[in-house]
C-alpha cells in the first residue's frame, strides 16, 4: 500500500477535544445578568455585551441560569 493512503484500518483515530464550548446565556440588563451569574453559582468566562454572559459548562446550570431570570440558554 502507498504510505500516503490510509485506509479505515490504518487512519489515526480521530482527537477528543479538549475544548467544552461555552454556556451563553441573554438576560434583560447586564445588573440581571450578574445577579443571575452570581445566584447560579456560576463561573463567568466573557461578558461580551450587556446581558450577555458567557460561562463554564456544568451540570445543571441552564436550569439554574432560567430560575434565575434568563430569557435564553445556548448550551
Amino acid at each position: 500500500m502507498h504510505p500516503s493512503i490510509e485506509t479505515e484500518a490504518t487512519a489515526p483515530a480521530p482527537l477528543a477535544s479538549a475544548v467544552t464550548p461555552p454556556i451563553v446565556a441573554v438576560f434583560h440588563s447586564d445588573a440581571q445578568a450578574q445577579a443571575a451569574v452570581e445566584a447560579a453559582g456560576a463561573e463567568m468566562i466573557r461578558n461580551p455585551s450587556p446581558g450577555v454572559v458567557f460561562l463554564r459548562p456544568e451540570p445543571g446550570l441552564a436550569a439554574r441560569l432560567y430560575a434565575a431570570g434568563a430569557g435564553v440558554v445556548v448550551s
